[in-house]
C-alpha cells in the first residue's frame, strides 16, 4: 500500500522537534510504503503576526532544507506565495495550507505519482493513531478540532487528514479557485470542512497523542 504524508505549515519550530513530529507522524504508517512531500512558502525575513503572536523568519533557509532533504522523499519551497497579499477568511486568517496542498497536488500530477491514500500533517503535529487500518477505506477522515473551547465534532480539524488517492487529485484546488472561496469561510476549519469534504471524525480513542508544538493549544492524551 503507497501513502504519500504530505507535511505542511509556516517553519515555527527547530528542525530536531519537526523531524520528530514528521517521523513520529509517519510511523503510524509503519506497514505501507511511505513517501513524504514536506511543503511551506520559502521565507522572507521579517516579522508577521500569527494567533496573536509574532514570529520572526530569521532561520537559515539553506540549512533547513539540507537536513529536510535528508529525512523527506521531496522538499518543496513555494516562491511565490506573498503571505501578506493572501485574501483573507472572514477570521483575517488566510488560508495558506490550501495553497500548499494545491502546490503539492501538482507537484503530483506533473510527475505521474500515485498512492492509495493521501495524508495531510503539520511540521509541528506529533501524531499518534492506534487501529490506522479502519480509517484507509474509500471516506476521508480528520480528528477532532482538540483547541476549541466550544469544539464538537461539527468542528472538523484542519491539520490532518487521511483521504482516498482519487478523491485527493479530483479536488480543484487551483489558486484562482482558492481566491474565489476565500471569502466565503469563516475560518480554516470551515474552509476545509467544505473543500476537502471529510465523511466522519476519527474516534477520539484512537487519537492517543496530539501535540501541536506550534500555536495551537490542544489536548495531550496519556
Amino acid at each position: 500500500m503507497k501513502i504519500c504524508l504530505i507535511v505542511t505549515g509556516a517553519i515555527r519550530i527547530s528542525y530536531s522537534d519537526m523531524l520528530k513530529c514528521i517521523m513520529t507522524t509517519k510511523s503510524n504508517f509503519s506497514f505501507c510504503e511511505v513517501y513524504v512531500i514536506f511543503c511551506t512558502w520559502k521565507p522572507i525575513v521579517k516579522t508577521y503576526i500569527s494567533w496573536g503572536l509574532n514570529y520572526y523568519y530569521d532561520y537559515d533557509y539553506d540549512e533547513y532544507k539540507n537536513v529536510l532533504e535528508s529525512h523527506v522523499d521531496k522538499v518543496l519551497f513555494m516562491e511565490n506565495l506573498d503571505i501578506d497579499n493572501v485574501i483573507k477568511l472572514r477570521n483575517w486568517m488566510p488560508p495558506l495550507f490550501m495553497y500548499q496542498i494545491g502546490y503539492v497536488k501538482d507537484y503530483i500530477e506533473k510527475n505521474n505519482l500515485e498512492f492509495d491514500y493521501i495524508i495531510k500533517t503539520r511540521n509541528e503535529l506529533e501524531l499518534v493513531i492506534n487501529n490506522t487500518e479502519k480509517y484507509l477505506n474509500e471516506f476521508t477522515y480528520v480528528p477532532p478540532a482538540y483547541w476549541r473551547t466550544d469544539y464538537v465534532y461539527d468542528l472538523l480539524n484542519d491539520h490532518f487528514f487521511i483521504m482516498p488517492y482519487k478523491k485527493f487529485m479530483s479536488l480543484d484546488l487551483s489558486n484562482n479557485t482558492i481566491e474565489k472561496i476565500t471569502n466565503n469561510y469563516g475560518d480554516c476549519e470551515d474552509i476545509n470542512k467544505h473543500v476537502m469534504k471529510p465523511d466522519f471524525c476519527m474516534d477520539n480513542q484512537d487519537i492517543k497523542l496530539y501535540n501541536s508544538m506550534g500555536t495551537c493549544k490542544v489536548y495531550i492524551k496519556n
